[in-house]
């Protein structure tokens, strides 16, 4: 049970961000003395701002307010907001719940259950690229279709990508960033050769061998932009190839997760519509 028992309580909420916040709060309205139901109603709010914003009016006087339920939502496309619910009582303010919001994620209180967050990535989240993304030369550029915005916490990240380069002779390479601050940050890079004894760079899309291709794997254990090492061509040109990366990152200040591309050599490659990427938040 959460009430406003004076006219001196309120609640109001603190935003870090300019995304965009939606509340809504329903409430009934008891008399003070014999709690017998007196009226009740709604609270809608539109937050655009950092800012303090009291987001349920105190109520009349011999009148208890019960919160039945509240919701939080970010409402922004692409940027997160922490958000802190906060008791004002006669100016004096207690912290009730604080949570950083990506975009699209909600914070909801209901009465007999309590606080929890909803939406996009809790669990996890899921985008593909709309359309194709070249590049023609060693420096790695950021694939913006596959960029999404995460607040703090721990996160696996899963990419699919499935890229074409314009030579059998021309190979790519990715790497993994977040422009945020993180802790934690490994991954690993895997692409597939038709060798069955070492790694070669030597990926290949039509592995029909009876005793099966070998991984080529690259690792990092920090974000970068560069790329890791590049592999060193394709089986067969323009058509699709797939690679994977896996990682897990933990998240200290809120920013964007980055994939970068580049090709081996000044020759066009692709990072091809449909590719996608997962997030999971695990805490």
């Amino acid at each position: 049970m959460l009430l406003l028992a004076a006219t001196t309580d309120k609640l109001e909420l603190v935003t870090s961000a300019t995304a965009d916040i939606h509340v809504h709060i329903s409430y009934i309205d008891r008399n003070s003395t014999t709690l017998a139901a007196s009226g009740g109603g709604k609270q809608n709010t539109a937050i655009t701002s950092a800012a303090t914003t009291d987001i349920l009016a105190a109520p009349a006087s011999t009148t208890l307010r019960n919160i039945e339920t509240i919701n939080i939502r970010n409402a922004h496309a692409t940027n997160p907001n922490t958000v802190t619910v906060r008791y004002n009582q006669n100016a004096t303010t207690f912290e009730l719940f604080k949570a950083t919001l990506a975009a699209g994620e909600a914070l909801t209180y209901v009465e007999g259950i309590g606080w929890f967050v909803n939406g996009a990535a809790n669990p996890n989240t899921a985008i593909a690229l709309a359309a194709d993304q070249s590049n023609s030369t060693a420096t790695a550029t950021e694939v913006t279709g596959l960029t999404m915005a995460l607040p703090t916490g721990i996160f696996i990240f899963d990419y699919n990508i499935v890229y074409q380069s314009g030579a059998t002779t021309t190979g790519v390479k990715f790497s993994v960033n977040h422009d945020g601050t993180v802790t934690t940050f490994v991954y690993n890079v895997f692409g597939v050769s038709a060798t069955i004894t070492a790694a070669d760079g030597l990926y290949d899309q039509d592995v029909v061998l009876t005793t099966g291709g070998l991984f080529n794997v690259n690792a990092a254990r920090a974000k970068g932009t560069a790329g890791l090492g590049a592999s060193i061509s394709v089986d067969t040109a323009n058509a699709d190839m797939f690679m994977r990366i896996e990682g897990l990152m933990v998240v200290t200040v809120a920013g964007n997760l980055e994939l970068w591309h580049a090709s081996e050599t000044t020759a066009i490659s692709t990072v091809k519509a449909g590719s996608t990427l997962v997030v999971t938040k695990a805490g």
